[in-house]
């Protein structure tokens, strides 16, 4: 089985191209290679603000079935956004913030914008916090379905640790998607290696109870020792000093295919790796490319030994 038949291949080109964010043109003509080469089926960007880039984008996707995500998670850290504010204007500020961004990711043809919940703001305030992020992303969830099969992908974050995010543990995720499922069925998750394994989860276990709300999955390298430098979810190449390996990856990918979601539903699956402001962007692309079809082969190579 190939991987470009079995799940959406998926480039994380705003993590690719992170030091040119912002330079015109950039994520457009990315995107025109990945159609050009044809083993990504799917693109993950940040926002764009050129109106005719965005036009540009939305052309390359439709003409070559693209599976486009726009991730609003550095616009909302860069704005000082909070879905899951307490301060009531705040919250009403970043929603209809996001709602207006949803718009243009609309403009590129995205069939799901992605976010993250706000800082956790302690054990006391948690149940408060969800109950107002749920309301949050019902908002941003109702406001999609003005969209044509656009979804809401929500990334839970490590506590505790690097990003310390509410959302967060993997049962709290899976409870909170469980409740807004009932109402909205275009709310997601994305599942992030990276932050389970900061939370001190087992990547499996999580994998495995996420699974039913899962869209797109990052295979992200964190570093879990709290005196080294790289320490948290630094989107470094995998391997050491960060604890995600092949094995691992390619453990993950033969749990999917034995649950058959790839089939049913397959997920956009991409290595998160971003280039340092001095590396090259080519280089960070044909690595995250190499580093997952060896996973694939080894995954599929486990079906031999079983």
């Amino acid at each position: 089985m190939r991987i470009t038949e079995a799940l959406l291949p998926s480039i994380l080109l705003s993590e690719v191209y992170f030091p040119c964010l912002g330079t015109p043109g950039v994520i457009g003509d990315a995107v025109a290679a990945v159609a050009d080469e044809g083993f990504y089926r799917s693109v993950e960007i940040a926002d764009i603000g050129d109106p005719s880039e965005r036009r540009r984008i939305s052309q390359i996707v439709q003409s070559n079935d693209l599976t486009l995500t726009q991730w609003l998670t550095l616009r909302a850290a860069s704005s000082g956004l909070d879905l899951s504010a307490l301060d009531k204007s705040l919250r009403k500020h970043s929603v209809t913030v996001l709602i207006e961004q949803m718009k243009l990711a609309a403009e590129c043809s995205a069939q799901a914008v992605a976010v993250a919940s706000g800082p956790d703001p302690g054990p006391d305030l948690r149940g408060e916090a969800t109950k107002v992020l749920a309301d949050s992303l019902c908002e941003l969830a109702a406001a999609a379905q003005a969209y044509e099969s656009m979804r809401i992908v929500l990334e839970p974050l490590d506590r505790g640790a690097d990003k310390d995010g509410l959302i967060g543990p993997t049962a709290e995720s899976v409870a909170l998607m469980t409740s807004l499922r009932n109402e909205f069925s275009n709310i997601a998750l994305c599942w992030d290696s990276g932050h389970v394994a900061l939370n001190g989860e087992d990547l499996q276990a999580s994998l495995s109870a996420s699974q039913p709300f899962i869209t797109n999955i990052h295979f992200s390298n964190a570093v879990l020792d709290r005196n080294h430098p790289a320490f948290g979810d630094r989107h470094l190449p995998i391997g050491p000093p960060g604890v995600l390996t092949v094995d691992t990856m390619a453990q993950v990918l033969r749990s999917l295919i034995d649950s058959e979601v790839l089939v049913a539903n397959p997920p956009c699956v991409g290595v998160e790796i971003r280039t340092t402001p001095e590396g090259d962007p080519s280089a960070t692309w044909q690595l995250s490319k190499q580093t997952l079809q060896e996973a694939w082969n080894q995954a599929t190579a486990l079906e031999d030994d079983l």
